[in-house]
């Protein structure tokens, strides 16, 4: 009933904190740059779409059952980012985001067989 890909949950894991700091780079745009606010908000948005795809895959790859957990420690992820972002501050783990978020998605995906 439960099955599990670890390495593509550890990547799931890091997406789903890079994704959080992505959307939280939006809520907080203080620049007068539009261009950029839209950059940021169609990456935000891209990112979600990806993280529901993948949960929908795992689950119609693997288990529905598994799949929400998958979420659930996902979600758990994000609460160690929080240590990181004490040490870096949220702005860095935003530009961050931008840059590795593309290359944990790639991850998560390609090791989900």
């Amino acid at each position: 009933m439960f099955d599990f890909r670890w390495e593509s949950i550890a990547w799931y894991g890091v997406f789903a904190n890079l994704a959080f700091y992505t959307k939280l780079w939006v809520k907080n745009f203080n620049g007068d740059s539009e261009a950029i606010r839209l950059f940021i908000s169609v990456f935000a948005l891209a990112s979600t779409i990806v993280g529901i795809w993948y949960l929908v895959t795992y689950g119609l790859k693997i288990s529905w059952v598994s799949a929400a957990i998958v979420f659930l420690i996902g979600m758990g992820a994000t609460f160690f980012g929080v240590f990181i972002e004490r040490l870096t501050g949220w702005f860095t783990l935003s530009l961050i985001s931008i840059i590795f978020c593309p290359v944990a998605a790639y991850m998560m995906l390609a090791t989900l067989k």
